[in-house]
């Protein structure tokens, strides 16, 4: 079966926990151009190896003159967003602008439209949990 095209997808909402992420929220952060440059690199599905630890949400982004380039986000939970009334909190990238990029913005873009294509990975914290302390050390 062949999955819906991204621009056909329904926002399904934040997963259970998250904060609420529009569009419009994402818009205020960056520039125009930066925008409207993401909404096409999220259209045009450049994203891969998208993956969620905790709150963070990262992937990495085919550029259009580089990369591809590794872009994540920390997004609010609902605690964190009644603290401080922003969703995302932070957002990095490796490509030359970096912060609040073109790939920023598709990265959060393909999230609204699909958290379900980012694969869920333990936290640090429990990735450490079983190991031995001679495994540690």
């Amino acid at each position: 079966r062949t999955p819906a095209p991204k621009s056909a997808r329904r926002d399904p909402g934040p997963p259970a926990g998250f904060a609420p992420l529009a569009a419009e929220h994402v818009r205020r952060y960056t520039d125009p151009a930066s925008f409207s440059r993401g909404q096409a690199y999220a259209r045009e599905d450049r994203l891969f190896d998208r993956s969620r630890r905790g709150t963070e949400i990262a992937a990495r982004c085919h550029g259009s003159s580089g990369g591809p380039y590794r872009t994540l986000a920390i997004l609010a939970d609902d605690a964190q967003f009644r603290v401080a009334g922003q969703n995302p909190l932070a957002v990095a990238c490796d490509c030359p602008r970096g912060g609040f990029c073109k790939h920023a913005v598709a990265l959060l873009l393909d999230w609204i439209a699909d958290p379900d294509a980012y694969a869920e990975r333990p936290s640090v914290a429990a990735l450490l949990a079983n190991k031995s302390r001679e495994e540690l050390v």
